[in-house]
């Protein structure tokens, strides 16, 4: 009969093996969780916390996670651990550095391009600034440098930013199993907060 720390142990190795191996960087710092008394496997709540996190692009310099309800298999699809059913509540923090790596990486070449197309006239970005609760952008055009003071905001599950003078607006294409909860800049940081459900590939 396994013990529950032994249990509690053999999760956190699965659940810190997966963030391993679906972020390209992560720091975990803390990762705690309340198991059921009852049924193996099952999880009644996880609560991570990480930083310096680089995953499919995306520079984050804060997260916290929370899990609900999970029910854990093991060795199962070629996985560790896996479950279905997953539903993630998150909440990110992410600075200008963070924001210009995650807009210069390779992978957001396509939304570059569509930024700079829509937004800037064609023009080439060279940095962003999070101040006042705004992105301030600076680009290039025709050999003359220039700004644009950009809004984030968030309507029906849609993050878009908004040139405040001409009211353009530039909608991030995101994932639809993502639902926003809040997108804003505060302290010179975006903070979002979402939930989303996590699917295992076979």
């Amino acid at each position: 009969m396994f013990s529950k720390n032994i249990i509690e142990n053999f999760i956190k190795i699965g659940i810190i093996s997966l963030l391993k191996s679906v972020c390209k960087s992560i720091d975990i710092q803390s990762l705690k969780l309340i198991l059921n008394n009852k049924y193996f496997g099952k999880v009644d709540e996880i609560y991570l916390e990480g930083r310096n996190i680089i995953y499919k692009g995306l520079y984050i310099n804060n997260i916290k996670i929370k899990i609900y309800d999970c029910n854990l298999k093991f060795n199962y699809r070629n996985h560790l651990i896996y479950s279905e059913d997953i539903i993630i509540n998150s909440f990110l923090t992410i600075d200008k550095r963070g924001l210009e790596n995650t807009f210069f990486s390779s992978i957001c070449k396509n939304l570059r391009i569509k930024f700079e197309k829509n937004l800037i006239e064609g023009g080439n970005v060279s940095n962003f600034f999070l101040v006042n609760d705004l992105i301030t952008c600076s680009y290039s055009k025709s050999n003359l440098n220039k700004q644009i003071i950009l809004l984030l905001d968030l309507k029906e599950n849609l993050i878009f930013l908004e040139d405040i003078n001409n009211k353009n607006k530039f909608f991030i294409p995101l994932d639809k199993n993502i639902k926003f909860n809040c997108c804003n800049i505060k302290n010179e940081l975006i903070n979002i907060d979402l939930s989303t459900k996590v699917i295992f590939e076979n």
